[in-house]
């Protein structure tokens, strides 16, 4: 049974990498036909990048500490007004 599973799982890895191959070298030709007529980056694109980078990164810690604190006091307000049953 083990050996029907592996030579079936062959098979169909085979049948993939066949297929799969020209479409894989067609993306690398188009890939380098692009790369040679791309215009040269600009001087300051970096220093965009790093600009966004961290304006994403400050997004994303204020986003964070915001959830995290409007959930605390969500729960202590709503421990307040439905307190835990004590058994």
């Amino acid at each position: 049974m083990a050996e029907t599973v592996t030579a079936v799982l062959r098979l169909v890895a085979e049948l993939l990498a066949s297929a799969l191959r020209p479409s894989a070298d067609l993306l690398g030709s188009v890939a380098r036909s692009l790369s040679e007529i791309a215009p040269a980056p600009h001087p300051e694109a970096g220093a965009l990048v790093i600009a966004v980078a961290v304006v994403a990164t400050l997004a994303a810690a204020l986003y964070l500490a915001t959830t995290v604190a409007w959930t605390l006091v969500q729960r202590l307000v709503l421990r307040r007004v439905y307190p835990l049953a004590t058994a």
